[in-house]
C-alpha cells in the first residue's frame, strides 16, 4: 500500500493534515515540533506519547484525542501502519474558557494571543464526518474493509502507562438500562415541576454517556446542536404532559432555539440548555399551582402569561366571560391575592429583569417589549417594586424577588 498517496487522499478530500509513522522517529519529532504548541496543555501531542499510542492502538479502532484546547487528533491503524490525522476542532473554545484554562494551568495569560491564533488554524470537521471519509478512504484502497469502531481518549500525560492507555469501557447492557432510567427520571422531574432535582437527574444521565468511549453516542446531550435538538424535544414533551401551556412551552424551547444558534462554545450551548429546562419546569410548576384557582381565573392567569407583553383588556376579557369586570376583579383578587393590574405588572417585570441581565438592549426597547408604550411610567413602576431604576438593577446585576 502507498501510504504517501492514502495521506494525500485524506488531505485532499478534507483540507487536514495526515502523515504515516512506521518506526520513524524523526517524523514524529516533526509533527511535535509542527503542532505541539505547549506540552502541558497537549501531553499526547508529544513524539513520546504518541510513540506509545501507536505501539497500543489496535486494529479496526478509530482513536480520538481531545486536549485541553479542544483540539483533537484521529489516530488508527490501517493496513500495518499507524496514520496520525489532524490537528482538527469539532467545536469552537471562547476567549473567556481560554482564560480560565491558562489560569488553571498555572500559565502565562501572555500567551492567549498565541494560542487563540494556535486553536484557529485548525479546519473545523465533525468527527462522525471525519471518520466517514476516512473510511471511504480506507476502501479505495482495500475495498472489503470492515467497519471501525469509533473510540474517544480523554486520558492525560499523566494517566499514560505501557498497559492501560487503550483500554476503554465498552457499552454494557447495565450502562444502557441506567442511561434510561436516569432519562426517565429525568423526564419525570419535569412532568411533575420538579425543579430541585431536575438537574441531578439530567447529571446522572450524561454521566452515563461520559463512561461510554463510544464517540458515536452523544457524550453530552449539549455537544452540538444534534444533541440540544434531542434534549430540547424530550423535555418540551415532558412539560406538555405536566400540563403547561403549550404556547409558554413553545416560547421558551424558541428562545433556547435563538441563543444556540448564536452560541459560540460547547459550554455556551450548555447554559441555554440549562436554561430552558429550568423554565420549562418552572413553567411545569407554575401551571400546577394555577390547579387550585377556578377555572375562569386559571384561563384568565395563562393568558396574562402569555400576552403580558400587549394591552391587557380586563373589559374585553370580563365580556367574554360573561360577567362584570368589578366581579371578575373580586375573583382574581380572592384567589391569587393580588390584583389583576399588580400580577400584569410583575409579570412583565420578570420578565424585564431578564431582559436587563441577558441583553444588551436599551433601557427604552426593554420597555417597549414588555408592554409598556411609557418609557417613563415603566421606570417608575420598576422602582417602587425593585427599590431601584433599571438602570442600577442591570449595574448591580441582582436578581431580587418580584
Amino acid at each position: 500500500m502507498d501510504t504517501e498517496v492514502f495521506c494525500n487522499f485524506i488531505s485532499n478530500c478534507l483540507h487536514i493534515n495526515a502523515i504515516c509513522f512506521n518506526n520513524d522517529w524523526d517524523i514524529l519529532e516533526k509533527f511535535q515540533e509542527k503542532n505541539c504548541f505547549d506540552e502541558k496543555l497537549q501531553p499526547m501531542y508529544t513524539a513520546d506519547s504518541l510513540k506509545l499510542l501507536a505501539s497500543s492502538a489496535k486494529d479496526g479502532n478509530f482513536y480520538e484525542i481531545n486536549d485541553y484546547v479542544n483540539t483533537n487528533l484521529l489516530l488508527f491503524n490501517f493496513e500495518g501502519h499507524f496514520f496520525i490525522v489532524g490537528p482538527y476542532i469539532n467545536t469552537y473554545i471562547s476567549d473567556k474558557e481560554l482564560h480560565e484554562l491558562l489560569a488553571k494551568q498555572g500559565l502565562s495569560l501572555r500567551i492567549f494571543e498565541q494560542l487563540r491564533h494556535y486553536c484557529n488554524r485548525f479546519p473545523l470537521i465533525n468527527y462522525s464526518y471525519l471518520t466517514d471519509i476516512v473510511l471511504a478512504a480506507m476502501r479505495s484502497f482495500v475495498p472489503m474493509t470492515s467497519d471501525f469502531t469509533k473510540k474517544s481518549l480523554k486520558g492525560f500525560h499523566e494517566e499514560i502507562d505501557e498497559s492501560g492507555i487503550i483500554n476503554s469501557a465498552e457499552n454494557s447492557y447495565l450502562a444502557i438500562l441506567a442511561r434510561y432510567q436516569y432519562e426517565n427520571a429525568f423526564l419525570r422531574m419535569i412532568e411533575e415541576g420538579n425543579e430541585k432535582e431536575v438537574l441531578k437527574a439530567l447529571q446522572g444521565a450524561t454521566s452515563t454517556y461520559e463512561k461510554s468511549t463510544d464517540s458515536s453516542s452523544l457524550n453530552y446531550y449539549s455537544d452540538n446542536n444534534e444533541g440540544f435538538t434531542v434534549i430540547r424535544t424530550l423535555a418540551r414533551k415532558a412539560a406538555e404532559l405536566g400540563g403547561c401551556p403549550v404556547i409558554k412551552i413553545d416560547e421558551i424551547t424558541q428562545e433556547a432555539i435563538q441563543k444556540v444558534h448564536n452560541s459560540k462554545s460547547v459550554s455556551e450551548i450548555n447554559k441555554v440548555q440549562l436554561d430552558m429546562i429550568i423554565a420549562l419546569t418552572r413553567a411545569v410548576a407554575d401551571s400546577k399551582a394555577l390547579n387550585n384557582y377556578s377555572v375562569l381565573i386559571r384561563n384568565l392567569v395563562i393568558y396574562i402569561n402569555s400576552n403580558y407583553s400587549k394591552e391587557i383588556s380586563l373589559s374585553g376579557i370580563a365580556e367574554g366571560s360573561h360577567i362584570s369586570k368589578e366581579h371578575l376583579s373580586r375573583m382574581f383578587k380572592k384567589e391569587t391575592g393580588v390584583t389583576i393590574t399588580e400580577y400584569v405588572a410583575t409579570a412583565r417585570l420578570k420578565k424585564a429583569t431578564e431582559l436587563l441581565t441577558t441583553t444588551n438592549l436599551s433601557i427604552s426597547e426593554i420597555s417597549e417589549l414588555v408592554g409598556y408604550s411609557d418609557n417613563n411610567y415603566f421606570v417608575k413602576v420598576f422602582r417602587k417594586y425593585y427599590k431601584m431604576t433599571p438602570s442600577q438593577y442591570r449595574h448591580c446585576g441582582v436578581n431580587p424577588p418580584v
